[in-house]
């Protein structure tokens, strides 16, 4: 039985960006010299003066006692200048030695730190072959699109690469400045320390155009390396961005699997009972196989061209040739030899005996051998080593059969189901949550985004958007509605709505009112927000604090009225904004935002609140004043003479 998939968001952290940090200057020991400047001047004119005043004092006896006492004072006077001017001067440089190397231990906690993250990370996007059983049945399925910086890159193995925070030693500003040697080799061997991270999966990137060589001892640790290959792109990458096609003499054996694998099916017949699957025994076999794939990858290329498009496709046709038997042959035979394998979007992966049976262009070469794993990009010039994932073909068919119902929606161009949950972060284009700050979240928005918010995420897996703005500045508000049954996630969405709004809106810009009549917890913990005015719940128990609510709306709607008044009777608060905007010092009139959470069961115990939520749909626009009235049903005439005001409506099942 077939299962639609509909992708979530990602659920895996974004890749933390390499950064590179130039360590701080060594301190620069103090020049004896410089200490002992002052003695040669001092020495002779103390000297001088002691032998004047002996000449002029004509054997005075006072006069010979006060030219001994200066002689005398000289050489105590040399003694501790020599005195002081070492030992002070040494002490502020091992004081200075002693706050560098704190600095650099420091550096090495963060260092470490960061090494761990990365890593954490690297094991979470690109998990070992034996956790990709349980990720084929879990939200992550198929998570990455074109687009992703991580997408087409696999994991092969485990190994040593390049840390992600590089550390750079400063030069001296001159060749003729002396550096401490305790420091300049401590900061050496703390960069060469941390030049690499150990542990950490090793990827290939499978891209369009590209030729990747495995080559290994033996002809089954070869096919280790593509099954690894083929299971890791098929669990990550959904069957409309990324096609799997598979030629070896023994693809009975070897490569049954890929047979369960939905990438490998002809999408030309995926209705039939037993899909035509892209799996030869020989290159004639594959290529009769994928000749009408190549066709309507040649005739796209053809297209692209002619309108001047990108030249790469964003679907990757992944084709395995195992050469270990069958031996080079050359490229498959191709339907249009004016386009290379690149605009096809063909990444052809090569299972070789020898070095001598390699392609002449060769992208990336993974080669296993007694010593380990060595993966080398030949573009970049790059090459990095560790040992192979093992990927026995059990492992494979149980990937393979936990994938095989799995199709994306557009496979069987059915209605796209939503998704279950989407975490706030991504709904806030946070890589995580933690990252935001008022500085970049409370940042100057334009005139689109001013009061737009992200709710959810569509069935095609972007945003879902709404805009309190009204009608003429290309909103959907001011004012709306929402019904939602117990469990819809009425709840839920109230407070993204919240949230969403004050992590991109300052609270000079935007206010909020929230009113929840029953007490329920639908805004507990919202009253720390900044742009809360107010959160009044539990009404139903004391019916006294309705009226006082009903009495505080009231009278902010006549304050507000009073202030576009008081400054030049301004027709709205758009136009106070600009005012305010030339003159600084008015006070500021943020945007109010009322909700009422059970509004229906509030206007059965005071219907005289319907008034109130009249007026605020009547005038509510010029001041600057939205209403969202939420509740778990509607009955009929519950909103008499307000339906005319509410100009969104939303509904949950």
């Amino acid at each position: 039985m077939r299962e639609v998939v509909n992708r979530a968001p990602r659920a895996c952290p974004r890749s933390p960006q390499p950064t590179t940090t130039t360590l701080a200057a060594a301190p620069t020991p103090p020049d004896p010299s410089a200490a002992m400047s002052v003695l040669p001047a001092l020495i002779p004119a103390l000297g001088g003066l002691g032998m004047m005043m002996f000449l002029v004092a004509n054997r005075n006896p006072v006069f010979l006692m006060a030219g001994m006492v200066l002689v005398l004072a000289m050489i105590c006077g040399a003694i501790a200048l020599v005195v002081v001017s070492r030992t002070g001067a040494r002490r502020a440089f091992t004081k200075a030695r002693e706050r560098y190397l704190e600095y650099l231990e420091r550096i090495r906690r963060q260092v470490r730190e960061a090494g761990d993250n990365h890593r954490e990370y690297s094991r979470a996007a690109h998990p070992e072959p034996e956790e990709l059983i349980g990720l084929a049945l879990s939200r992550r399925v198929y998570e990455r699109r074109p687009g992703d910086g991580d997408f087409g890159v696999l994991r092969v193995g485990t190994g040593t690469i390049d840390h992600p925070l590089r550390l750079q030693v400063p030069s001296p500003p001159s060749p003729l400045q002396r550096i401490d040697p305790v420091c300049q080799r401590s900061s050496a061997a703390l960069a060469a320390g941390y030049r690499w991270l150990t542990e950490a999966p090793l990827t290939v990137q499978a891209e369009p155009g590209a030729s990747i060589v495995l080559r290994a001892d033996s002809h089954e640790d070869a096919v280790n390396l593509a099954r690894c290959l083929i299971s890791q792109a098929a669990v990550w990458h959904s069957p409309e961005d990324l096609r799997i096609a598979v030629c070896s003499p023994s693809v009975e054996t070897d490569f049954a699997f890929v047979r369960w694998l939905p990438h490998s099916h002809d999408p030309r017949a995926l209705n039939d009972v037993a899909p035509r699957c892209w799996l030869g025994t020989s290159w004639a076999d594959l290529a009769e196989r994928l000749s009408a794939q190549l066709r309507d990858r040649a005739a796209a290329a053809a297209h692209r061209r002619r309108h001047g498009a990108l030249p790469r496709p964003t679907d990757v046709l992944l084709v395995v040739l195992d050469e270990w038997e069958l031996g080079p042959s050359g490229p498959l035979t191709l339907p249009d030899l004016s386009h290379p394998f690149g605009e096809l979007g063909v990444c052809l992966v090569r299972i070789v005996r020898t070095a001598h049976d390699e392609p002449a262009e060769v992208s990336i070469r993974v080669a296993h051998d007694h010593e380990g794993l060595s993966v080398e990009s030949l573009r970049a010039d790059t090459a990095l080593w560790g040992y192979p994932d093992p990927c026995p073909s059990a492992t494979a068919d149980a990937i393979a059969r936990a994938l095989a119902p799995r199709l994306a929606a557009a496979e069987l161009r059915a209605d796209r189901a939503l998704v279950d949950e989407t975490p706030l972060e991504n709904l806030l284009d946070l890589p995580d949550i933690r990252a935001w700050t008022p500085q970049k979240g409370w940042a100057d928005r334009t005139r689109r985004d001013f009061l737009r918010v992200a709710i959810g995420t569509r069935s095609d897996g972007q945003r879902l958007e709404m805009d309190l703005k009204e009608s003429a500045y290309g909103g959907m508000g001011p004012h709306g509605l929402l019904v939602g049954a117990t469990g819809s996630g009425k709840s839920e969405l109230l407070r993204t709505l919240v949230l969403g709004l004050a992590a991109t809106h300052p609270p000079e810009q935007l206010a909020f009112v929230l009113v929840d009549f029953k007490g329920g917890a639908t805004f507990a913990g919202l009253d720390d927000l900044p742009h809360v005015a107010g959160v009044i719940t539990n009404l139903e128990a004391d019916l006294g604090l309705v009226d006082r609510m009903h009495d505080a709306m009231l009278g902010e709607i006549t304050r507000r009225q009073q202030i576009l008044h008081d400054h030049g009777n301004l027709p709205n608060v758009l136009a106070y904004e600009s005012a305010r905007r030339a003159d600084p010092s008015m006070p500021p009139l943020p945007h109010l935002l009322f909700i009422v959470d059970e509004f229906a069961e509030l206007l059965t115990v005071r219907p005289d609140f319907n008034g109130l939520f009249t007026t605020i749909g009547r005038i509510g626009r010029s001041i600057g004043v939205h209403q969202l009235l939420a509740s778990q049903r509607l009955d009929d005439g519950r909103l008499r003479g307000l339906e005319s005001f509410l100009s969104y409506r939303l509904a949950l099942w």
